[in-house]
């Protein structure tokens, strides 16, 4: 494993706990990082900056179950989970009618990043923010996208 110079306790958990899979070595460092204690608070500021909280928490009861966080943090993160989780099902949701509108247009689209994402690595709905719905088309469909009379289902925001 790369070495993480310079960073303080936190930013290297951030950098250990924002993925999807790790080694045994990242799990060692991520459990010497959490007897050495931690500012949670710090914590979950640098993993709201980075959307990935839900993400990192997870991560963190995976590799050390017997983690304890304040009363306060552990009720944000289990409102945090449930919105993205929500938010999430709704965007996929809109993925399928927007891909469905299209494919009424004989008009290819890849959805990418979150979009794809989601239900291919993270399987869980509540652990990877996304924003927004993006999607890939052909340069030559976007005038026929904008003459389409459900143009309305392409742009709509949630």
């Amino acid at each position: 494993m790369y070495k993480i110079h310079n960073f303080t306790k936190e930013q290297k958990l951030l950098i250990l706990t924002s993925r999807i899979t790790m080694s045994e070595e990242n799990r060692l460092e991520i459990c010497k990082i959490l007897d050495e204690g931690i500012n949670w608070f710090e914590f979950y500021k640098l993993t709201l900056y980075h959307k990935t909280f839900t993400l990192c928490w997870k991560n963190i009861e995976n590799v050390k179950a017997d983690v304890k966080i304040s009363k306060y943090l552990s009720n944000i993160l289990k409102f945090s989970y449930s919105g993205i989780k929500e938010q999430n099902r709704l965007f996929l949701n809109e993925l399928e009618n927007v891909i469905e509108a299209l494919n009424e247009d004989c008009i290819p689209c890849l959805p990418v990043k979150g979009a794809m994402l989601i239900n291919k690595m993270y399987k869980e709905h509540g652990i990877r923010y996304m924003g927004d719905i993006d999607c890939l088309i052909r340069y030559s469909d976007i005038e026929k996208i904008k003459k389409n009379e459900t143009s309305w289902v392409y742009t709509r925001n949630i």
